[in-house]
């Protein structure tokens, strides 16, 4: 099981995917810290992070130096929907999982990793073309209620989904990831509905 939800129901990950943000240009990544240079402060001591053996060895090894920027982020939409579900992190939930949380080759966002929090537990859903099981008979309006609302073809709400950090984006790059989710090939994958209390 993976514990890793905020008090607000957001996903926290337990290391951050610095590695997925190499595709950002040098543009990008400093318009990100701009943006973070206009919050408030807020005193908050979050404490140490304490990193458990073997995984805190391997990290040591991980963390690489630049040694060329990025290209320019892609204007073609499938490219660049691909681009943006990479820098959002989509596959850190949606990805298929062992039980050492490792993702299981062949299994790209087909789903079911879950996350508990204090209203339950939630299942990242199946964001292939799988018609059954997965997003392919999703509209494409009912893909950008995902995006903008939060809310599931059948009504109910996708409780730890991003939606609200994705609704900001312009109507293009939401747009162009839906076209790139379209390209991902049918994995049929159920994935259980949110057990919430």
């Amino acid at each position: 099981m993976r514990e890793g939800i905020g008090h607000d129901g957001q996903v926290l990950f337990p290391l951050m995917p610095y590695p997925r943000f190499a595709s950002l240009s040098d543009e990008d990544a400093l318009d990100i810290i701009a943006y973070l240079r206009t919050l408030a402060p807020i005193k908050n001591d979050p404490g140490r992070t304490k990193i458990d053996f073997p995984v805190s060895m391997f990290i040591r090894t991980a963390p690489k130096p630049v040694e060329t920027s990025a290209p320019p982020e892609p204007t073609d939409p499938i490219a660049r929907g691909l681009w943006i579900l990479n820098n959002a992190s989509c596959a850190e939930c949606h990805d298929t999982v062992d039980d050492k949380h490792q993702p299981i080759e062949g299994k790209h966002l087909a789903g079911g990793q879950h996350f508990t929090f204090s209203k339950g537990t939630v299942y990242a859903p199946n964001l292939t073309s799988d018609k059954a099981t997965g997003i392919g008979a999703y509209t494409d309006e009912e893909l950008m209620r995902v995006f903008n609302e939060g809310i599931a073809k059948d009504g109910r709400p996708l409780w730890v989904m991003p939606w609200s950090a994705l609704k900001g984006q312009t109507e293009e790059d939401k747009r162009a990831m839906i076209a790139a989710l379209r390209t991902i090939p049918p994995l049929a994958n159920h994935v259980p509905p949110a057990q919430m209390r």
